[in-house]
């Protein structure tokens, strides 16, 4: 996404900014995410508790993996040009 927004500016009305922001801000969730759950793991007391800290983990890496495949999955670029951004 971030090297489409570079390469593709004149493609968005404002420039690559925003894509350019949104991106970064699901980078920063996910990594956020994965930390605020590995967290939640180590600081477990209970045998339980460390359980369902592991799952939330698991949950949250399988997300991640889910939205990694659709992004890769296709060419985003030609899905772009096949459906072109309009602005009204």
């Amino acid at each position: 996404m971030i090297k489409y927004a570079i390469y593709h500016q004149e493609n968005f009305k404002g420039g690559s900014f925003y894509p350019l922001m949104i991106t970064l801000v699901k980078i920063s969730g996910a990594i956020v995410a994965e930390i605020g759950s590995a967290y939640l793991l180590v600081q477990a007391h209970t045998i339980v508790a460390a359980l369902i800290s592991f799952m939330g983990m698991a949950i949250v890496a399988n997300i991640d993996n889910i939205m990694a495949s659709t992004v890769t999955s296709f060419n985003i670029g030609q899905e772009l040009a096949a459906n072109k951004i309009q602005y009204k």
